[in-house]
């Protein structure tokens, strides 16, 4: 099967290309350009095209593409990317975000809204992938792979990715100094403030999904990675 990956070369795509490739589908990344792919992926197509909304050449480069899959992880323009590939594409997944959803109600929160979404740009993709209806880093990954083979029992549904269950946030940071010196931005502290746990029943039940690390494993990966880029 012929898959289009839009931002191909980021951090979930990077876990989700091999997946896909050792399955033995045609994979075409696309992304701006700026970031080469790794010199491993000697069977993976590159494209470069700029995503931009309301955007002729990028409807025209979506069509041409001719994916019978497209995996949209940056989301800029969803209902135009959707309209430029459906004359071939039979699969469209997007990613969003726990934030789109709005400040938790319910903890572990489920694919429903909580309340209104303060990010402009995930509010916009969210109302996008409703339209949608009514016409997510390697765990995230491993839900896309999930869903690329089962194409029939994801049709026209959100679903949470993440993991079992969470850390707390005061084990690392005291939430007052949090949000008012390391992190006062919104952006940079939401994490911590909304207590970002959802609900992946549906996506175990449906797709048969688990997370391959535990909250402890995904920490120490992070740090282990800071170390090795001389982060810490």
């Amino acid at each position: 099967m012929k898959i289009c990956i839009i931002g191909g070369t980021g951090h979930i795509a990077k876990f989700l290309v091999p997946m896909l490739v050792q399955d033995g589908h045609k994979v075409v990344v696309v992304s701006s350009g700026r970031k080469p792919l790794p010199q491993e992926w000697t069977h993976v197509e590159h494209q470069r095209c700029s995503y931009l909304r309301d955007d002729d050449t990028w409807q025209n480069f979506i069509m041409e593409v001719e994916a019978e899959i497209i995996i949209d992880i940056l989301g800029v323009d969803l209902l135009s990317t959707y309209k430029a590939g459906k004359g071939s594409c039979k699969q469209l997944i997007a990613c969003g975000s726990l934030w789109m959803l709005g400040v938790p109600k319910q903890i572990p929160t489920p694919e429903i809204t909580q309340g209104p979404c303060q990010f402009l740009g995930y509010a916009r993709r969210y109302k996008e992938i409703q339209e949608l209806i009514k016409v997510a880093a390697e765990n995230v990954a491993r839900a896309f792979w999930r869903a690329v083979d089962q194409p029939q029992k994801v049709a026209g549904k959100i679903f949470n990715v993440g993991p079992n269950y969470a850390l707390s946030a005061v084990e690392f940071v005291d939430p007052a100094e949090c949000y008012t010196k390391i992190l006062p931005n919104l952006g940079g502290n939401y994490h911590f403030r909304a207590h970002m746990l959802p609900d992946i029943s549906r996506l175990k039940e449906t797709l048969g999904y688990s997370p391959k690390y535990t909250p402890e494993e995904s920490m120490q990966r992070a740090v282990l990675w800071m170390e090795n880029e001389n982060l810490l």
